[in-house]
């Protein structure tokens, strides 16, 4: 059984700097960003979201940690973002599992456990994005109850 516990200081520094990176990478992959500009828009986008690092007002930063083995396998983070309705929603920013654990449930059981958490904070949806590469995560949400809202597609010549 996976559990949420709330991320410390030096593990949110050990994991912000690759994120900028594979954040990046996943942008020129999917045709968003070139390789030359990818790490400065990443880093921006970043700091934009979360200016203030791990403390930054409505966001929220979990390891996941498998409870039999006592043992982080992942980490999992998001925030609120405001609605044009003035609703508030959770927004997923990131989840990964690391490479030794996937397919095993634990992000599964990481969402359900956000879930809760999300209505604790009284709010009513969960939003994300999933790059069009990421099949199995698509599989997973859609499992999990989301529903798409928006697909961008491209043609390459």
């Amino acid at each position: 059984m996976a559990c949420l516990v709330k991320m410390t200081e030096d593990t949110f520094q050990q994991w912000l700097a690759p994120f900028i990176l594979a954040y990046a990478q996943d942008h020129v992959e999917n045709g968003r960003w070139s390789a030359q500009d990818a790490e400065k828009l990443s880093a921006e986008e970043i700091k934009r979201v979360v200016p203030d690092g791990l403390s930054t007002k409505d966001q929220y930063f979990y390891t996941i940690v498998a409870e039999e083995m006592d043992q982080s396998v992942g980490m999992l983070w998001f925030g609120m973002r405001q609605r044009r309705d003035s609703e508030q929603t959770a927004y997923v920013y990131y989840i990964e599992i690391d490479e030794p654990f996937r397919r095993s449930g634990y992000a599964m059981q990481a969402f359900r456990e956000m879930e809760q958490i999300v209505r604790a904070l009284g709010v009513h949806e969960i939003g994300l994005h999933t790059f069009g590469s990421k099949h199995g995560a698509r599989a997973m949400y859609e499992k999990l109850g989301y529903e798409i809202t928006n697909i961008q597609m491209v043609k390459k010549l």
